[in-house]
């Protein structure tokens, strides 16, 4: 793997939701945990009767492993064992890299 700081390639539930390509397992991916704050959706996170689970604070649910792949970007949500080898993962939300036009992130980004 390229830079797999999330560890996804190391869970076996994880791999098993990405269904890699033969090009995207030949190149292999990079990955990280970030704070998805819009894990709900846009329109959940800025509604002021969302329910809880909809905050874009609630880190139950906004922490994520976003996969960056030759073919596509990801976000992986997985259990808060994430880092045990018996986690539950699945996908929050996957896009196909031709169907990206801008990808922005905010100034106090790390």
């Amino acid at each position: 793997p390229l830079r797999d700081r999330a560890n996804v390639l190391r869970h076996h539930d994880a791999k098993r939701v990405l269904h890699l390509s033969p090009a995207e397992e030949n190149v292999g991916i990079w990955s990280d945990w970030v704070t998805n704050f819009t894990h709900a959706g846009l329109e959940h996170a800025v509604a002021a009767d969302a329910p809880p689970s909809s905050d874009p604070t609630n880190s139950s649910c906004n922490t994520q492993a976003l996969v960056l792949t030759s073919e596509r970007l990801l976000f992986l949500r997985c259990a808060r064992t994430a880092r045990s080898p018996n986690s539950t993962w699945s996908v929050a939300m996957g896009v196909a890299l031709a169907q990206l036009r801008q990808v922005i992130l905010p100034r106090r980004s790390d």
